[in-house]
Formats: structure tokens, C-alpha cells, sequence
């Protein structure tokens, strides 16, 4: 009896090869290969994710927001969300960023992240109520995430509100030590 094997999977090798290049700054070339594993007929939506991430890194933020939304729409959700909602933050479209991190902001996973986000929009469109709402969700949903809590203290600092800024720093500062 001969087993079948299965023929391997390239686009990993792809990735495998890509990740060093993103990590040391060498995003072009990063991109050329992970653009070689998207013509792949079973590349992972994962391929889709780091091309976004590799134009985005370059400024070239309508080809991230492209390729974020194919790795979302192969499944690879609520990651792509993040990043989709990155790509419209910077090309100036805070309330359509907001809708894909509140959809992120479901998730376990994401959801820290994503209300610290919202959080920094509610902040550039003055609403410092909603920030320090967002902020502290943000905290619960990751008490090791520090920079909501950071954001936080500088929030309620611009509302007046030293002394509840004092105890939001505070707890920064104890857990740095």
C-alpha cells in the first residue's frame, strides 16, 4: 500500500519567508512575496492580512484597506476588521473606521484594541465623555493593556478631572514596577 500525500501547502513558505523581511523593515520586498502567494489557488486569508499590513506600513492605505477587506471576507475576521478600520482612520474617515472597530470590539481577542481605538476617535472628534467611556472598556477587557489606561488619565486631565486622572496613572505606574 502507497499513502497519498498531499501536495504542501506553498503560500506558507511564503509567509514563513515574508515575516523576517516585515519584522526587519524590508516591506517591499515583503510584499513582493507575500504578492506571489496571493496568486496562489489556496493561499490563507493570513496572505491577505500581511499584504494589507505590508501596504500599510508603506502608506499605500487604499491597497491595505483592498487586501484587509479580502482577508476578512475569506474569514480571517475580526484581525481584518482592525486593520480595515486602520486603513480609514488614516484616510480620514473616522466613522467608518469606528463601525469595523465596534465590530471588532466583540471579540475577545480584539476587543480591547479595537475600544482603545474608538476610543482615540472619540478623542480627535472632541468627545472626551465617549473616550473615557472607551478607554475604560478598553481596560477591562485587557487589564495588562496599558495605553487606554494612559489615554484615560490624559482624558480626564483635558475634563478636569485630576483626581480621577491621578488614580487612572496610578495603577499604570504600579504595574510598571
Amino acid at each position: 500500500n502507497r499513502t497519498v500525500r498531499q501536495r504542501p501547502k506553498l503560500y506558507k513558505s511564503h509567509l514563513l519567508y515574508a515575516a523576517p523581511l516585515m519584522r526587519s523593515g524590508n516591506y517591499r520586498q515583503a510584499l513582493r512575496v507575500l504578492k506571489q502567494a496571493g496568486k496562489l489557488p489556496d493561499h490563507s486569508p493570513w496572505v491577505d492580512y500581511n499584504i494589507a499590513a505590508g501596504n500599510l506600513w508603506l502608506g499605500q492605505t487604499a491597497e491595505a484597506l483592498i487586501a484587509a477587506g479580502r482577508a476578512a471576507a475569506r474569514g480571517l475576521v475580526p484581525k481584518a476588521w482592525l486593520l480595515q478600520g486602520n486603513c480609514l482612520e488614516r484616510m480620514g474617515r473616522p466613522s467608518l473606521a469606528g463601525h469595523y472597530y465596534r465590530l471588532a470590539s466583540r471579540n475577545p481577542e480584539t476587543a480591547s484594541i479595537a475600544l482603545n481605538n474608538l476610543g482615540n476617535i472619540e478623542v480627535k472628534l472632541k468627545r472626551l465623555e465617549r473616550a473615557a467611556e472607551m478607554y475604560r472598556r478598553a481596560s477591562n477587557a485587557d487589564p495588562l493593556f496599558m495605553e487606554p489606561r494612559i489615554s484615560l488619565g490624559g482624558v480626564l486631565v483635558m475634563l478636569g478631572r485630576h483626581a480621577e486622572a491621578v488614580d487612572a496613572l496610578e495603577e499604570v505606574i504600579l504595574q510598571a514596577e
